[in-house]
């Protein structure tokens, strides 16, 4: 029946948007959260000298004036992805309010429709009394009647077989060039927010390759674990998917 896809396709797409927003969410919170510490790191170092001693591996690092603007680069890039982030969350937000509303009516239809069925159930159930008053055409009728019910209910029942097997085929294994290709577009859009040309992307068995150097290497480390994160994150559930980050040294 058209009216039950429908709503079927709506109920997918809502959970497709939920699902989104809620990514959307767990990476808007996890930049905050780096902001936060790259802020504090800078607020460090305007307070020391040009060399700073890490108080864990007892090592120099450059305190200078160029180090400094370089953490400063790296909270203004944040600060535009938390501003994208919140347009992203903005706009699915609206977009779920659509849908929900739009599965509202269809279910009011799809009611409507059931009430319809029921009352030829109720028509059909007649027969008898039909027959032992001898109205063959009446039941006649009524059976051709049952008939097309029937023969909605065969097509609903073929339809839906249909979709397991089409959600069948979208759940199977994905290929390796697949899962590639898939890391590398979260890559993409992360490097993206991060000022990272695009055609620095080089993966060797799924991991960033880094040739570059300066402040480069740290952006690509960053944009990649992220980029994993999140990919991880698409995939389902895993309690090995977590993201550590430590700018302390």
């Amino acid at each position: 029946m058209k009216i039950e896809k429908e709503s079927l396709n709506a109920e997918e797409v809502l959970s497709i948007l939920k699902n989104e927003r809620y990514e959307k969410t767990l990476e808007l919170e996890l930049i905050k959260r780096n902001i936060k510490s790259l802020e504090e790191d800078h607020e460090f170092a305007l307070q020391q000298d040009e060399n700073i001693k890490c108080h864990f591996c007892g090592s120099f690092h450059n305190n200078r004036i160029e180090e400094r603007i370089e953490i400063v680069k790296d909270i203004q890039a944040g600060n535009e992805m938390v501003k994208v982030l919140r347009k992203d969350i903005e706009n699915l937000d609206n977009e779920l309010h659509e849908k929900t509303k739009q599965k509202k009516e269809l279910s009011l239809q799809y009611k409507s429709y059931r009430n319809k069925v029921d009352r030829i159930k109720e028509n059909i159930s007649i027969i008898s009394t039909y027959k032992n008053e001898g109205k063959y055409e009446i039941i006649q009728g009524s059976l051709q009647e049952k008939q097309k019910v029937k023969l909605e209910r065969d097509k609903e029942i073929i339809r839906m077989a249909e979709k397991n097997e089409d959600l069948k085929e979208l759940n199977s294994t994905k290929r390796r060039n697949e899962i590639s290709k898939e890391l590398k577009g979260f890559c993409s859009n992360v490097y993206e927010k991060l000022n990272i040309p695009p055609n620095y992307i080089k993966l060797s068995d799924f991991v960033q390759v880094l040739s570059k150097t300066g402040s480069e290497n740290p952006r690509m480390i960053y944009g990649y674990h992220i980029a994993l994160y999140l990919f991880n994150l698409k995939r389902g559930s895993n309690p090995f998917n977590i993201l550590i980050y430590n700018s302390t040294c």
